[in-house]
């Protein structure tokens, strides 16, 4: 550990001073002084000295009044009678407690106590991890590997080691120069839809108290939750919720990437991109029309519905149902979903080539169609082919072929 790692762990301590000794308050120092850290890091790489850099970064951590009152309350959870003094009645008390805490030897002893917590609490999110990755082994294969590469480097706030960037008001904008969209969340929905004026600024309404915006010198504009580390740690715990509106102007963009963690995700119809990663791990996602050269669109727990056109399309839930459209303009489309069904509407007039497998589901389908199949798997075509070429997959869930 080195002098500014242990300076912030002894900032933070202080500041959560007033808070009973528990495991929760152990993990929130822990993460909140990882977060920092990471944030002072990234400030030096981009050029500014080490004092300025510690003094900016601990300014980012921002009001720690909420995350007392989420402390005290997560205290309350573990045992109803936290905070009462001997003989004390609920009429007695009101919810207020005063808190000491001396600061004389703080420093000589930091990295003992420190260290003895922060073990404790590595071990703590070990065995959470552990049990966690259990309960959700199969969504490891539809988003995990995309999640963690979403959130590596970035950690609490937008990574500096991309470019050099500007925070700018979410409200408008100037989309001149601008070519592309990375939003990241952990609670809130998100809703992108368009302006006809391909010069009109981008706006975000909405939620958006504590929703950071900043505009990338490389024309990248990049939407993040949690403004401070202090919000941040509340939004990963479930205790805050930012939904937003994004509109942007309707022309072509480079590259639109939207993942929220629990929250839905919608589409208007006709965004066009050359590459749209769409991704939520407990919400449903909906997106039609959409004209790209590659898609991925990925849930956990939520249903997808999609239609568009891409050379390359794929769509995956672990434990939802697909609804999708047969491409338009050829190209491939692989959809799968665990425990889901996935349904494929077709018009009557266009051919495809389709490679469809499930484990324990049935397939149907409502067209004619030729080659070798039965209810579990098969390879099949409809007009003698075409330029589409279609993969679906279930584990558990029906696969039906419909008319459109």
């Amino acid at each position: 550990m080195n002098r500014i790692e242990t300076r912030i762990i002894i900032a933070v301590t202080s500041r959560l001073a007033a808070a009973k000794d528990s495991q929760a308050k152990t993990e929130t120092i822990e993460e909140l002084s990882e977060n920092l850290y990471q944030h002072y890091q990234d400030l030096v790489a981009a050029g500014m000295d080490e004092e300025t850099a510690y003094q900016q970064a601990m300014e980012t951590l921002g009001d720690v009044g909420e995350l007392l009152s989420y402390l005290e309350e997560t205290e309350r959870a573990a045992d109803p009678n936290a905070g009462r003094t001997a003989g004390q009645t609920d009429s007695q008390t009101d919810g207020k407690t005063s808190f000491t805490f001396d600061m004389d030897g703080l420093e000589d002893s930091i990295n003992d106590i420190v260290g003895a917590a922060l073990s404790g609490a590595r071990e703590a999110i070990g065995y959470a991890k552990e049990a966690m990755n259990s309960a959700k082994y199969a969504a490891k294969d539809a988003v995990r590997h995309a999640l963690d590469q979403a959130e590596e480097g970035s950690g609490v706030f937008v990574d500096l080691s991309a470019g050099s960037y500007r925070q700018v008001d979410c409200e408008a904008v100037e989309s001149g120069g601008v070519h592309s969209l990375d939003v990241k969340l952990t609670n809130g929905d998100i809703h992108l839809c368009f302006s006809e004026d391909a010069a009109a600024p981008v706006e975000i309404t909405g939620d958006t108290e504590e929703i950071q915006t900043v505009l990338r010198n490389d024309g990248v504009i990049c939407v993040r939750q949690g403004n401070t580390a202090s919000s941040s740690f509340l939004f990963h715990r479930g205790v805050r919720s930012s939904d937003i509106e994004i509109r942007i102007p309707r022309r072509c963009f480079t590259a639109i990437s939207l993942i929220t963690v629990n929250g839905d995700i919608r589409i208007d119809d006709g965004l066009s991109c050359r590459t749209l990663r769409v991704q939520t791990v407990s919400g449903d996602l909906e997106a039609e029309a959409v004209q790209a050269d590659k898609i991925n669109v990925q849930t956990v727990s939520g249903d997808i519905s999609f239609s568009g056109e891409g050379q390359d399309i794929t769509c995956t839930s672990v434990s939802g149902d697909l609804s999708l459209n047969l491409p338009e303009g050829g190209g491939r489309l692989k959809a799968s979903s665990k425990s889901g069904d996935v349904e494929l509407k077709c018009p009557e007039d266009r051919g495809f080539w389709l490679n469809y497998q499930t484990v324990s589901g049935d397939f149907a389908s409502q067209l004619p169609l030729a080659g070798t199949m039965d209810k579990r798997k098969g390879k099949i075509s409809y007009l003698g082919g075409g330029d589409c070429e279609i993969q679906l997959s279930s584990v558990s869930g029906d696969i039906e072929v419909m008319k459109k």
